[in-house]
């Protein structure tokens, strides 16, 4: 994301996040959810640039890099350089959705990581598209295991929870992972500025 695009940031955006050269499991996670680039995203909850060339983004996200493991509020301070590694989504409803969705993620603070879903949602993702069953994710919804969410399924699952829209033209909510999040089938759109 380049500068321009960086200032145009609001709540309720999608930071679409690629991996570093040095980060191995963000690399697995980009080959695993078919090599679109990214390895992960986020919510935005609030944004400021600062005087002295420095970005505060305040995120909502489900990771594993804290404890407990799950959703949590983070903030990062990004220099130009590093907020290059990240491109900014944005969803196609009003203002009014974009809030209720990121209000949908802040209440979900707390919840833990689906460490079995990543995984899972490969291999659905695979039968989805081979065979074109859009259902097929809805398995992990009536098997009553909805409890966790992985990045990508956090916001998919928001987005279809406040609007009543899959995010995804091909897969269900629970079945969206990291690049199909932003793929051609996605709702959401690029922000270039």
């Amino acid at each position: 994301m380049n500068l321009k695009t960086a200032l145009s940031i609001r709540h309720g955006d999608i930071l679409a996040y690629r991996p570093k050269n040095n980060d191995l499991v963000g690399k697995i996670i980009d080959w695993a959810s078919w090599g679109g680039g990214y390895c992960h995203a986020a919510i935005v909850q609030d944004f400021k640039a600062e005087k002295n060339g420095l970005y505060t983004i305040s995120v909502i996200e489900s990771n594993t890099d804290c404890d407990p493991v799950g959703v949590r509020k983070k903030t990062f301070v990004y220099t130009l350089t590093e907020i290059g590694n990240i491109d900014l989504y944005r969803m196609p409803c009003n203002v009014a959705d974009e809030l209720r969705v990121l209000r949908w993620c802040e209440d979900r603070v707390g919840a833990p990581y689906d460490l079995l879903g990543f995984p899972s949602t490969w291999f659905r993702s695979i039968v989805c598209r081979a065979f074109g069953w859009r259902n097929y994710g809805k398995t992990k919804v009536a098997m009553g295991l909805e409890k966790g969410y992985y990045c990508s399924e956090l916001i998919a699952t928001a987005f279809f929870e406040v609007t009543g829209t899959e995010i995804h033209n091909q897969l269900h909510h629970s079945a969206v992972e990291p690049n199909a999040l932003f793929d051609k089938n996605s709702r959401l759109y690029k922000v270039v500025k």
